[in-house]
């Protein structure tokens, strides 16, 4: 998710799963958290979710945007590593939409 009010869910979802999608990697779920942005990852809602598919082995890692996640702390690389896992973050600045008369 993302705080700017210009992105719905629909456009980050789509652009995240392109992402994926462009590097042959499957789509195992797709997890929206509200959280604000400064919330750490240990006590985002979502956040149970995703370390659960990893575990279970649904998902091999995380794609998320940019910006958006809090920086990950040694504790959650080196977690990350134990399970063999990734966490990509794709830049989403030079997609935001431009409006016309807009100083942006």
């Amino acid at each position: 998710m993302t705080e700017d009010t210009r992105i719905s869910a629909v456009a980050v979802t789509d652009r995240l799963r392109a992402y994926a999608h462009a590097r042959d990697w499957h789509v195992a779920e797709v997890v929206l958290d509200a959280s604000p942005l400064a919330t750490a990852l240990d006590s985002r809602q979502q956040w149970a979710a995703v370390r659960e598919a990893i575990v279970e082995r649904r998902a091999d890692g995380v794609v998320a945007l940019a910006g958006q996640v809090p920086p990950l702390t040694e504790r959650w690389l080196a977690w990350l590593t134990e399970q063999a896992s990734f966490f990509a973050t794709v830049p989403f600045e030079d997609w935001l939409p431009h409006v016309e008369g807009s100083q942006a």
